[in-house]
């Protein structure tokens, strides 16, 4: 026997035995040589393996794959040389291996070398890697979508804030038409009177012509084609619904011109909060007539130390909330007053949808709406709860599906701060208030 043979032989094997990669060398159906690695890696001993089919150590699913690439490369065929497969134990243990596959001569006949080094970490780390990158890619998803809803919000906020300044432009301008016109319908009116008069003395003339028939006759014939007794009753009728309609619109000028000028006070005043809610339903009557009928049930309440514009948006806001709320027109929106101590309070109640706990729990969030976009930007509640924080008060809802929403606006009556020296409208002592800031 050729001793340096047995001698080279022995030295690979030790040499074999000392790296970390599980070496397997195959010829037709089994192992004729695997190293220790291998042993740890499927968790049998070396004559265990010995007695396995090759292709025994991969899932069954790929055992044929594997069992037809070891004959083809025995055969001396064309074989990928580098692949990544998953490897068996014994326990069911599975390695992800990055496997080296060769034909090479052992033992003076052709053999295939199968190194297979465990990447089980890296395979690891790469699917953690992967799942985080698809979670990161959902958040981004997710986050993309608020970001445009809030997008789109905020442009429909802006559109709504230059229709506030456009629509307080345009009262101004309104505002010269209609005092022409006022003062038109004034002058109209004195003339009407002389007209009256003229139609009295003519009136008093028809009668001198009794002795006239041909003249009498021609007089009566243009009064009943003029009309004149249906005249003299209908155009005071009209001057008074004209002018009527003319101070109406003045209001509606007027209150908007409150409601949405940008320069709108922003210091403490005393107000009448009665004055302010009526204000706030003659902006808000064209959106609520359609779907509802507004009850009034005003209690009593003393001049309140506030910022009354601020309030007219919470106002406007809460009306506007409840007349969408109702689905099924007629509805009633009650808005009731009074007063519990030292606070004042105003309470807005619809017959509408209602509201979940869970839609209640999050209202006042800013951007949240259960609106489709370009319906609403989920800021008005949100705005309204700092308005009212600012006013040092609190606004309470209760809800029920089906039935209908309250939500009650207490803030008190007077805010004390030793840097304030304000006269109160009643008693015109000096009264320390609070200058309260957002």
């Amino acid at each position: 026997m050729d001793t340096s043979f047995e001698n080279s032989e022995e030295k690979f094997r030790s040499l074999a035995d000392t790296m970390p990669a599980a070496l397997f060398v195959h010829r037709g159906e089994k192992f004729i040589y695997v190293n220790a690695a291998a042993e740890r890696m499927i968790g049998v001993t070396r004559e265990e393996l010995l007695e396995i089919g090759f292709w025994e150590i991969v899932r069954p699913a790929n055992q044929e794959l594997w069992r037809n690439r070891g004959r083809a490369r025995l055969a001396g065929n064309v074989e990928p040389r580098i692949y990544e497969y998953l490897l068996v134990g014994r326990n069911g243990t599975e390695h992800w291996c990055e496997c080296h596959a060769a034909r090479i001569d052992y033992d003076g006949a052709p053999a295939v070398l199968l190194t297979a080094t465990d990447i089980t970490d890296r395979k690891q780390a790469q699917e953690e890697l992967r799942q985080a990158h698809e979670q990161l890619e959902i958040r981004v998803n997710e986050r993309t979508a608020e970001l445009g809803q809030a997008q789109a919000q905020l442009l429909q906020s802006e559109k709504l804030a230059s229709i506030g300044q456009l629509a307080a432009g345009v009262a101004h301008e309104i505002n010269n038409p209609i005092g022409y016109v006022q003062s038109n319908l004034a002058t109209l009116g004195r003339y009407v009177e002389d007209i009256f008069s003229a139609f009295a003395a003519y009136a008093e003339i028809e009668k001198r012509c009794a002795s006239q028939p041909e003249l009498a006759r021609e007089l009566q014939r243009v009064r009943a084609d003029a009309d004149i007794e249906f005249l003299l009753e209908d155009i005071p009728q009209l001057m008074k619904e004209s002018a009527e309609g003319i101070t109406r619109v003045r209001q509606i000028v007027a209150d908007l011109k409150d409601f949405s000028r940008a320069d709108a006070a922003q210091e403490w005043e005393w107000a009448d909060l009665h004055s302010c809610l009526d204000s706030t339903l003659n902006i808000a009557h064209n959106e609520i007539k359609y779907c509802a009928e507004v009850k009034r049930e005003y209690g009593k309440l003393p001049p309140v130390r506030c910022l009354p514009s601020q309030l007219n948006q919470v106002f406007l806001n809460l009306l506007v909330n409840a007349g969408h709320a109702i689905e099924k027109p007629p509805g009633i929106i009650t808005v009731s007053t009074g007063c519990s101590g030292d606070e004042a309070w105003v309470e807005i109640r619809d017959t509408g949808k209602g509201m979940s706990a869970e839609v209640q729990a999050r209202i006042f969030e800013p951007f949240f709406t259960t609106k489709a976009v370009g319906k609403g930007t989920g800021l008005g509640l949100s705005l309204a709860y700092g308005v009212i924080e600012r006013h040092q008060g609190r606004i309470e809802v209760e809800s029920t599906l089906g039935v209908g929403t309250l939500f009650r606006v207490v803030i008190p009556v007077e805010q004390h701060d030793d840097s304030d020296t304000s006269d109160t409208p009643a008693t015109g002592a000096a009264t320390r208030l609070q200058e309260m800031t957002a």
